[in-house]
């Protein structure tokens, strides 16, 4: 498979995973942290994102399993 095939599918998966609106407006990235991004390494910022994205996924799990 190669990388556009992967992109492709990380992007099927994005919009096939249904998210309430409060979760998104809670969870999402603000824009002062994507004017810091801008500024770095492109590889970082992939990372950075990736690893962010992550933890506010883990986040909204946990905070839905209180509730």
């Amino acid at each position: 498979m190669d990388a556009t095939n992967k992109v492709e599918m990380a992007k099927r998966y994005i919009q096939n995973t249904i998210i309430p609106e409060n979760v998104c407006d809670k969870y999402d990235m603000k824009s002062g942290l994507w004017r810091e991004l801008k500024e770095i390494d492109p590889l970082d910022v992939i990372l950075i994102a990736f690893r962010y994205g992550r933890a506010k996924g883990y986040r909204a799990r946990k905070a839905e399993e209180k509730s």
